[in-house]
């Protein structure tokens, strides 16, 4: 419950969300949790530590599944080297 505690700018969970929606110790967290969305939310090259604010206006990208996570990491590879003039395939 410590990064429920300490979690900033968003935690993110990844796993099976049937698990965690019926393991009854989690419930009461898990509930406050989701309450404000379910949905990931990736800022492109943004990296840790972030020196954004929680309530700061930012251009993110809602990630909708892990499919689409492994679509958007592929674009921002290719992004990046394109950027350092390299080929991409």
């Amino acid at each position: 419950m410590v990064a429920l505690s300490r979690a900033r700018l968003g935690l993110y969970i990844l796993g099976r969300r049937k698990l965690f929606e019926t393991f009854g110790d989690l419930q009461p967290s898990w509930s406050k949790l989701v309450a404000n969305g379910d949905k990931l939310e990736v800022v492109s090259g943004e990296m840790w530590p972030s020196e954004r604010e929680v309530n700061d206006v930012v251009d993110a990208s809602t990630i909708e599944g892990v499919e689409h996570m492994g679509q958007h990491v592929y674009q921002m590879i290719e992004r990046a080297l394109q950027e350092r003039g390299l080929k991409t395939g």
